[in-house]
């Protein structure tokens, strides 16, 4: 995105179980090495989302969710953090007038929500916070090969390798559950229309959260 725009704003966000979170703010010298894009490009924030990753988790409560989803709603840790940083980005772009956001989802994660019957609610809840979100490398087979040849081909040859900060936490459990015991059992089909149905429901509490400001209170 470097070359198409002024300022590039890059988001770390970071809860109990993200370790080197601190890896993230060395990458910024590698970028403007391999950009050539010097002199405060680059603007890097950090942010705790912990608190907004449990009120997303919980929703509206253990008994609520357990009968909508059943155990899905207990193994969802990787969907709310993903949803909590799409959150935290809808709100960061409000508060600086910024009018474009992109991520670095692809289609090999399996975690979440990035299916492709996921982008499009996602890319319409930022519509509605006026905010247009694309995906540019979610078709890219290998991310990291990717990232690599564009270091290596910058302006001034620059590695990207293990530099990114990373989760030690519920991924690990979610996959176990879904590879072994939910898709096996329930199939793609429902695992996306009860994803979806979880996601449309915290999409109501987060866009209250974003409106009243409220967001605040579950962000440090």
């Amino acid at each position: 995105m470097a070359p198409n725009y002024e300022f590039v704003h890059l988001l770390t966000f970071y809860h109990e179980m993200i370790k080197s979170v601190s890896r993230s703010g060395e990458n910024i010298t590698r970028l403007e090495k391999a950009t050539g894009k010097t002199g405060g490009c680059f603007i890097h924030k950090t942010f705790n989302i912990s608190d907004l990753v449990k009120v997303l988790y919980y929703g509206q409560g253990y008994v609520t969710d357990f009968r909508r989803y059943g155990t899905l709603a207990r193994a969802a840790l990787c969907t709310a953090c993903d949803f909590a940083m799409f959150v935290r980005t809808i709100k960061y772009c409000k508060d600086n007038n910024i009018s474009y956001a992109c991520d670095g989802a692809n289609r090999t994660e399996f975690a979440g929500f990035l299916d492709d019957w996921g982008l499009p609610v996602i890319q319409r809840f930022a519509a509605d916070h006026g905010v247009k979100w694309t995906f540019p490398v979610y078709n890219e087979e290998r991310c990291d090969i990717a990232l690599l040849d564009a270091g290596l081909n910058g302006s001034e040859p620059t590695l990207f390798f293990r530099n990114q900060a990373r989760c030690h936490g519920g991924g690990l459990f979610a996959n176990i559950y879904l590879r072994c015991y939910f898709l096996p059992i329930y199939g793609r089909d429902t695992y996306r229309d009860l994803t979806l149905e979880w996601l449309h429901d915290r999409i109501t509490l987060a866009n209250e959260y974003i409106s009243t400001g409220r967001i605040n209170d579950v962000i440090n």
